[in-house]
């Protein structure tokens, strides 16, 4: 299963003049505003020793855990679909890529490039981020029959720069086993939904303008198709790109992540063109419903406690009242830029405390799903691993 995006457009981003990759002249482009917002100092915009392996001071990755669940169940009056509770795991950090390490994640007609930016070690560092979506079960149902598929995944790997250069794309790796609803209606069961049985791989330029994709059809006897996407990936090459399957770090890296900050960035998706969206900070409520949300929110901060992360202090009121302070959270929603579509919005919620201690981390991600079947919540269970960096 994908996390799909879309949404209404809204304000864009300033706009600085550069001169465009593999292009003669001149051309405007949102040049993205970013911070490492996984370290405690957020303004490094490099990659931290302790972050990186193979470094004598490498501390472990960042490895997060996470709940999904379907938070909002169909309402599509032709069919319905609904997903067991799953896992979503994280894991994030950095790398010492040597000329072989290259070897396997670029490609060779413009791997020259990243040959030349190997360092008196012969290895580079860049980030790599790891995803692994699992749902036991996928049940539709279409009038009195149904469908029920067991064991859907979706695994991504990606490669790409640290934020002095952009987090501009390197590599990604999908390797996707799942079903998928395949259109709004649908007369039977079988109308449903698509099985997929995939590998995505992208291949960026060293700028990250260009990008090659491999598509392998597993259910097509390894039918593999090829596509070159030139020249910015865009018509308009009006923003800085990043590959879809590290979108969970762009929006992470939003810089002063604070109410109203807006981004307009561009995300690539191998099959699809690349499209344009904004990243908008808010105050979005973790669920409709107040109750349910400050439950929800009373979880998350038992979490930080149990790490040290976050310690409640007492704030006394005017009447004498005393209070604890909680957990503060700030949304980021996904939006897609376009004045005459509107659909569905991802939204992530990041701790967001005064001293950094929480570093910003992701505690919830609701991603509702296209024809109006429903909404995923992917909620924070657990911080495996937190190195002091």
């Amino acid at each position: 299963m994908k996390k799909l995006l879309a949404a209404a457009a809204v304000a864009a981003a300033s706009v600085i003049a550069v001169t465009a990759s593999g292009c003669a002249g001149t051309s405007f482009r949102n040049l993205a505003s970013l911070s490492s917002n996984w370290y405690v100092d957020w303004t490094f915009k490099g990659i931290q020793p302790t972050f990186a392996e193979g470094s004598a001071a490498y501390a472990g990755p960042e490895k997060l855990t996470y709940k999904v669940t379907q938070a909002a169940p169909s309402a599509n009056s032709y069919y319905s679909v609904e997903y067991g509770e799953g896992m979503y795991t994280t894991e994030f950090h950095a790398k010492q890529l040597s000329r072989e390490d290259l070897e396997k994640i670029t490609d060779e007609s413009f791997r020259e490039d990243y040959t030349h930016a190997l360092g008196s070690t012969g290895t580079m560092t860049a980030y790599y981020y790891r995803t692994a979506l699992t749902m036991p079960t996928v049940t539709y149902t279409c009038g009195n029959e149904t469908a029920v598929f067991e064991n859907d995944s979706v695994v991504s790997e990606s490669y790409f720069m640290s934020v002095k250069d952009f987090l501009s794309p390197i590599y990604s790796k999908q390797v996707v086993h799942s079903t998928t609803p395949r259109e709004i209606s649908a007369a039977s069961v079988e109308e449903c939904y698509s099985v997929v049985d995939r590998v995505y791989e992208s291949f960026y330029t060293f700028s990250g303008s260009d990008v090659k994709s491999v598509i392998t059809d597993n259910l097509a006897e390894g039918e593999k198709v090829t596509t070159f996407t030139e020249g910015g990936m865009t018509a308009e090459k009006t923003n800085s790109n990043f590959d879809r399957a590290y979108l969970d770090v762009v929006a992470r890296a939003l810089k002063n992540m604070t109410l109203g900050v807006t981004q307009a960035i561009t995300l690539y998706t191998p099959g699809m063109n690349a499209r344009n969206y904004y990243l908008v900070a808010g105050n979005t409520a973790l669920l409709d419903d107040a109750d349910a949300a400050s439950a929800q929110l009373d979880g998350l901060q038992k979490i930080f406690e149990d790490k040290g992360l976050f310690t409640p202090e007492e704030i006394k009121a005017e009447d004498g009242t005393v209070n604890m302070t909680r957990l503060n959270t700030l949304s980021v929603t996904v939006q897609y830029q376009s004045p005459s579509f509107t659909g569905v919005s991802q939204t992530y919620w990041f701790a967001n405390d005064s001293g950094n201690r929480t570093r910003t981390i992701p505690v919830k991600m609701a991603v509702p799903l296209t024809f109006n079947l429903g909404r995923l919540d992917y909620v924070l269970t657990s911080i495996d691993n937190l190195p002091e960096y």
